[in-house]
């Protein structure tokens, strides 16, 4: 975001000591390979089944004691909220930053999401508008407060977020516009993506519109917009849309600039 949108970009240390070592997510996701290979070959079971156990083993005795420390210290994401909220009136008060957008990937979504209802006193009306990648959404909790403009990046039939709530997340955010002044659009991307647009009432917080994007990836799985798998094409072209989908998204222009261009235009 800092190199090529040219944003002044903070990446806040949510963890500190107690954060994963890369090599679990490794191990993780070469058992998931493990066992798609398997599935395509059934030679050298006996090998197979041996390296599999080894996996395993590795994850119970070396992972499992670091995995218990990290959601002892990170289970719940919305207890960082002080964190983000002395950041907020850091950028605000000391930066001069008027206008804030915030994305949450994974664990980084209910605080980005959390940002969305527009009631932290800290931001004030900085954050104009939030996005989430393959985080854990709770339908319908975390969806009817929202107020403010919100990109959703989704991965295939999350454990996170499944495609019923995502479904259900988008049938609620229809249903609350006014039939008046919104509506809703689907599109296929040029990479089997399917987008769901989602206009507000531009009456109904002080940002002016808030409307809303979902876009669902097929193939991709749970952290393809972080860590997605290099080798694998559908992940990697899934990663880079989701990149210039939230870049897009961010820097598109506000509703206020919005109607001063149409006021000028007028």
């Amino acid at each position: 975001f800092a190199k090529r949108g040219g944003f002044l970009t903070v990446v806040p240390d949510m963890f500190g000591a107690t954060a994963l070592p890369v090599w679990i997510m490794d191990a993780v996701g070469a058992l998931k390979e493990k066992k798609k290979s398997d599935s395509k070959k059934r030679q050298g079971w006996a090998a197979s089944l041996v390296a599999t156990i080894g996996l395993i083993l590795q994850l119970i005795f070396l992972a499992l004691p670091r995995v218990l420390v990290f959601f002892w210290f990170n289970g719940n994401a919305p207890k960082k909220l002080p964190m983000f909220d002395s950041l907020m009136a850091e950028l605000r008060e000391n930066r001069g930053i008027e206008r804030i957008c915030i994305i949450g990937y994974c664990y980084g979504a209910p605080i980005s999401i959390r940002y969305g209802r527009g009631d932290r006193p800290s931001d004030g009306p900085a954050v104009v508008a939030f996005a989430t990648a393959h985080g854990k959404i709770r339908v319908p909790d975390d969806i009817k407060p929202l107020v403010r403009p919100g990109l959703f990046l989704c991965a295939d039939n999350d454990f996170a977020f499944p495609d019923k709530a995502r479904l259900q997340a988008e049938a609620m955010l229809r249903a609350r516009s006014s039939s008046k002044t919104s509506g809703s659009e689907s599109e296929s991307g040029s990479n089997s993506t399917s987008t769901t647009r989602i206009s507000g009432d531009s009456n109904s917080n002080s940002n002016g519109n808030s409307d809303y994007k979902f876009v669902h990836y097929p193939g991709a799985s749970h952290g393809f917009a972080v860590r997605g798998d290099e080798s694998d094409v559908v992940v990697q072209k899934a990663k880079e849309d989701a990149f210039q989908q939230a870049l897009a998204f961010f820097t598109r222009p506000s509703p206020r600039q919005q109607q001063q261009e149409e006021q000028e235009y007028i």
